[in-house]
C-alpha cells in the first residue's frame, strides 16, 4: 500500500499562517496588557489554533481555532453592549434584543 504523500505549504497558506500569527499576537498583547479579558485570551488562542491548522493542514484544529475566534468576538461585542447599557441607564437591569439595541428598565 503507498504512502499519501504530503501537501507541501503553498504561497497562499502561508500568507494565511502569517495572519493568524499576527492577529494571535495582537489578541495576546491585548490580553497581556489592556485588562486580563477572557474574550481576549480566547481569540489569541484560537488564532493560535488556527495558525497550527494552517501549518499542519489541519482542518479540525482551523476549525476549533475559528469557533474560538467568532465566540470571543460575539464576546466582546455583547459585553460593550453591557457597558454602554450601564452608562446610559445606571445598574438597572438591561433588556438587550440585540448587539446593540438596549432597552432602558
Amino acid at each position: 500500500m503507498a504512502a499519501i504523500p504530503e501537501r507541501k505549504n503553498n504561497k497562499n497558506s502561508k500568507l494565511w499562517l502569517t495572519l493568524f500569527i499576527v492577529a494571535g499576537l495582537i489578541y495576546l498583547i491585548d490580553f497581556i496588557f489592556y485588562g486580563q479579558r477572557i474574550h481576549d485570551i480566547a481569540g489569541a488562542s484560537g488564532f493560535g489554533l488556527m495558525a497550527f491548522g494552517a501549518w499542519k493542514n489541519d482542518k479540525i484544529a482551523s476549525n476549533l481555532g475559528g469557533l474560538l475566534v467568532v465566540g470571543a468576538i460575539a464576546a466582546k461585542y455583547l459585553l460593550w453592549a453591557r457597558i454602554i447599557h450601564n452608562l446610559c441607564c445606571g445598574d438597572s437591569r438591561p433588556r438587550v434584543y440585540g448587539i446593540l439595541l438596549i432597552e432602558c428598565a
